[in-house]
């Protein structure tokens, strides 16, 4: 029973030594690059981190969005969505489900999504509005956003970290690719990887918004799920798969 004490004790903290260290890789990095792919390292406490948005509930509608969509494509939906005066909770609630699929229309899943939007929109209306919504126990705000069909654990996690200023980490899949070729593979069941990121970073909101946004970007810029851009991660030095695949193989050094 001691053996295995020690055992996990050491386990815990190589892996917080590791997530310390891509901290400090992420920070220095981030600062030089997050704004020019959409995030807006900023205050702890601003919206802005998420695009440069500055409302907790067209951060959620983004958030919703974004599952399986780029980016890019996002950031137009949300303009024709302003344009129409539709991008409040009761409005959207009210909108004809025509309408709102003709506005996100180009997004992946666009008539599902549109039935989130609206679910999600009645929900904050029946709670009394954002701030009151927002307001609550986390346990239940996290029950509330997982029972709106459309939204999964780690948009609900999204919601709450970005739009609502919580302490919750999502747990990316983008994040988890970056992560596993590192060399800190996490378990399957989100919860539970979940559980081991919290307790591996201090609970701090720059920290956990710094984390996630500069996983998310290193990982759609060059940790690709194919033909990843390795030589220029700024996380190769601590890379088992850079290791790996390139120091042992010069040739593939000069791939792009």
């Amino acid at each position: 029973m001691l053996g295995n004490d020690l055992r996990d004790q050491s386990v815990n903290l190589v892996t917080t030594d590791l997530i310390t260290k891509i901290l400090e890789i992420l920070n220095e990095w981030g600062r030089e690059n997050l704004r020019k792919l959409g995030w807006f390292a900023s205050d702890p406490h601003s919206y802005e981190w998420w695009g440069g948005f500055r409302d907790p509930f067209e951060i959620s509608v983004s958030a919703i969005l974004v599952q399986l969509s780029k980016w890019e494509t996002v950031s137009k939906v949300i303009i024709r969505l302003r344009e129409g005066n539709v991008l409040n909770p009761r409005t959207l609630a009210e909108a004809p489900a025509e309408k709102i699929k003709d506005l996100i229309r180009g997004i992946g899943f666009y008539e599902s999504k549109s039935r989130t939007l609206k679910e999600f929109s009645r929900l904050i209306v029946e709670r009394g509005g954002w701030e009151t919504f927002i307001s609550r126990d986390l346990s239940d705000i996290r029950r509330d956003l997982l029972s709106v069909r459309g939204i999964g654990y780690e948009t609900a996690d999204t919601i709450l970290l970005f739009a609502g200023n919580k302490l919750v980490l999502p747990v990316s899949r983008l994040a988890s690719r970056v992560l596993s070729r590192v060399g800190f593979s996490l378990p399957r069941n989100y919860l539970k990887a979940q559980q081991i990121l919290e307790g591996s970073i201090s609970r701090s909101l720059s920290k956990y918004k710094l984390f996630h946004a500069a996983l998310v970007s290193i990982s759609k810029k060059y940790c690709r799920s194919r033909k990843p851009l390795c030589v220029e991660c700024p996380l190769k030095t601590l890379c088992r798969f850079f290791e790996k695949e390139f120091l042992q193989s010069p040739s593939l050094l000069t791939r792009t």
